[in-house]
């Protein structure tokens, strides 16, 4: 058996992983949900109102990401950006799942598309203890 020593010595290479490539997708049309799931329904709805609203909401892009942390932007026409998270049911650990997104989203320079000015958190309703 080896030592503890021994083993600690060997040199260990990590295996080249496949990242998921990030993506923005600017929405010019309604979008069907990913998925069935009711939290998947509710973000396309989301973001779908967001589209049908632009002008009363003075919004000029809304844009969907994939594998960038967080679930889209919105561009406003004073050209401001902001990000956007969708949780369907809000309770603390979504909350704070929520800030985290943000923080992650924010800190990587190296994939993020643009300049943020800030961020919206929508959600269909509180769940839990925040229900009461």
């Amino acid at each position: 058996m080896p030592t503890l020593s021994e083993l600690l010595s060997r040199k260990i290479a990590p295996e080249a992983i496949d990242p998921h490539c990030p993506s923005v997708v600017t929405l010019s049309a309604p979008i069907l949900p990913r998925t069935n799931k009711a939290d998947g329904q509710y973000e396309a709805e989301v973001f779908n109102l967001l589209l049908a609203n632009k002008v009363s909401l003075g919004i000029k892009t809304v844009m969907m990401f994939t594998a960038l942390r967080v679930d889209g932007a919105v561009e406003l026409i004073d050209g401001r950006r902001l990000i956007v998270e969708v949780k369907f049911r809000m309770n603390w650990e979504q909350a704070c799942k929520a800030e985290w997104e943000f923080r992650t989203f924010m800190k990587r320079t190296d994939v993020r598309p643009f300049p943020v000015d800030g961020g919206l958190v929508v959600f269909d309703e509180f769940s839990g203890d925040w229900a009461r």
